[in-house]
């Protein structure tokens, strides 16, 4: 994705994430989740519960998600512990590295879990329950153009879930790139001004148009926030550090206020 077609606004990186099959062999579960618990800072009674409800959203047709964004140890553990326990999988997904230092937060947005709600709308256009979705700005607003299509494989396994053969294969097709009027040099020049003349005031907000076009160059709304808080759970801390600030900054003051 790009501003004014030159200046990329966000890249994707690896981010390492440990899953689970739906399929445990029987007698297998709580010796497993007893095995886990420690390593993922959880209880066998939080796992389970993700499971059986990860299972009654899905079907049973994807693997659910225990942890997100681990760390080098946790990492380590858990790939030893595959081989003991069959269906436990750790995976790379991508997640979005947003480049514009919260100038364009606003503009952009981010993306996020589903909700339940959410889930019973997109499942008709192929989206699993574990897909991140925009939850804001042009994220959401362009959700069906930058998304793409997920590849699907359907495969053969074994009694240990080792793969057979592959029945069919769709390989996924990456989303379109969206081009904005935005002029990343400008947005952060308004930005700098609107930090100089903000006095004693929580919020601000600045829009430059070009005039001959009606075209937005710049939209600006203080206080801003960091898109990439967004792209990993979110702590507790920073979840609190957000709701307390009067400023409201994940409010587009430019277009939400009077």
């Amino acid at each position: 994705s790009v501003i004014k077609g030159t200046v990329p606004i966000y890249t994707f990186w690896d981010l390492p994430s440990f899953t689970v099959k739906d399929n445990i062999p029987d007698g297998q579960d709580i010796a497993m989740y007893q095995y886990l618990a420690p390593i993922l800072s959880m209880t066998v009674e939080e796992i389970e519960l993700i499971v059986e409800n990860h299972a009654i959203n899905s079907g049973g047709s994807s693997p659910v998600m225990l942890a997100a964004s681990l760390d080098d140890e946790s990492f380590l553990l858990l790939q030893a512990s595959s081989a003991r326990f069959p269906g436990l999988r750790i995976i790379s997904s991508s997640s979005r590295e947003y480049l514009s230092d919260g100038a364009a937060s606003h503009i952009l947005g981010y993306v996020g879990a589903m909700t339940e709600e959410e889930f019973d709308i997109l499942a008709r256009d192929g989206y699993l329950i574990s897909e991140p979705i925009g939850k804001t700005g042009v994220e959401l607003v362009y959700e069906d153009l930058l998304r793409g299509l997920l590849g699907r494989k359907l495969i053969k396994v074994d009694a240990q879930g080792q793969e057979i053969e592959v029945i069919s294969e769709r390989n996924p097709v990456a989303g379109a790139n969206l081009i904005l009027t935005i002029d990343i040099d400008l947005q952060r020049k308004a930005s700098e001004f609107l930090e100089q003349v903000v006095g004693e005031s929580d919020i601000a907000a600045a829009i430059v148009m070009d005039i001959s076009s009606g075209e937005i160059l710049a939209m600006v709304s203080a206080p801003d926030f960091d898109n990439n808080i967004f792209s990993v759970p979110l702590s507790p801390e920073v979840l609190e550090a957000i709701s307390s600030n009067t400023g409201s900054p994940l409010a587009n003051h430019a277009i939400s206020d009077m």
